[in-house]
């Protein structure tokens, strides 16, 4: 799994850094986790089955290898870093294949959906209203999921103030922005919005990004503390 490779890579540096994903055994889980609590392991490079219950205060640093798939995910996860109050930053990286094979996928769902619908009205002779009822819950639940990765991506792609796009998504945005100086000017955007425009303009193209080649890829940081307040880190790379 990607997750692994990532882990070797880091190893291979020197890092002090284990995998974790759902595959695994459950006393090697348990181990793996148990070494990161203690701070044996320093880096745990993992899917989304090691968010559920950590309750660890002091994490540092929250990494998005790829793009999350909800804001609300992205919310949830990131908002694990700096649970002690102290400065800690969440590095999300995106690029607009991640768009891509999310439109791909959702297409594939729309398509398995349209089948399933198909074949039980077949077996019911063309009635059915409960089947209508799955297929429209399942549609309209495809449409909030679609919409909060949207968001997502509008939050990348746009130049502008992560805190007050993540405010906006969530509703806790009045509609004279009021709330937007609670970002205090710590956003990637609101501390450099020149070096954001730039990584923002060069996104779909072949442009350069400080002397390296961006290639359709933009990395946006955040800094999560108390305040899930946000700063700038520069993007493509990873400085660990």
């Amino acid at each position: 799994m990607e997750c692994e490779e990532i882990a070797r890579l880091l190893q291979s540096h020197g890092f002090k850094a284990a995998h974790y994903h759902g595959k695994m055994r459950a006393d090697d889980r348990s181990r793996l986790l148990q070494d990161w609590t203690n701070n044996i392991t320093r880096i745990m490079v993992a899917t989304v089955a090691f968010g559920m219950g950590i309750d660890k205060a002091d994490v540092r640093f929250v990494i998005h290898n790829s793009v999350p798939k909800t804001m609300e995910g992205f919310y949830q996860e990131s908002g694990r870093a700096g649970r002690d109050g102290l400065p800690s930053v969440s590095l999300v990286y995106y690029g607009v294949e991640d768009k891509r094979l999310h439109q791909y996928l959702m297409s594939l769902e729309e398509e398995k959906r349209q089948k399933k619908q198909q074949e039980f009205q077949q077996q019911r002779g063309g009635g059915g209203s409960a089947g209508g009822s799955i297929n429209a819950d399942s549609a309209r639940l495809d449409r909030e999921k679609n919409a909060s990765f949207e968001a997502i991506v509008d939050m990348c792609e746009q130049a502008k103030c992560r805190r007050h796009a993540i405010l906006s998504f969530f509703g806790e945005v009045q509609a004279d922005g009021k709330r937007i100086d609670m970002c205090k000017g710590t956003c990637d955007f609101c501390k450099n919005p020149d070096k954001v425009k730039t990584a923002v303009a060069a996104l779909e193209g072949n442009d350069t990004f400080g002397g390296v080649p961006i290639g359709g890829y933009t990395g946006i940081a955040r800094r999560c503390d108390s305040c899930m307040s946000m700063c700038w880190s520069r993007s493509v790379s990873v400085s660990l």
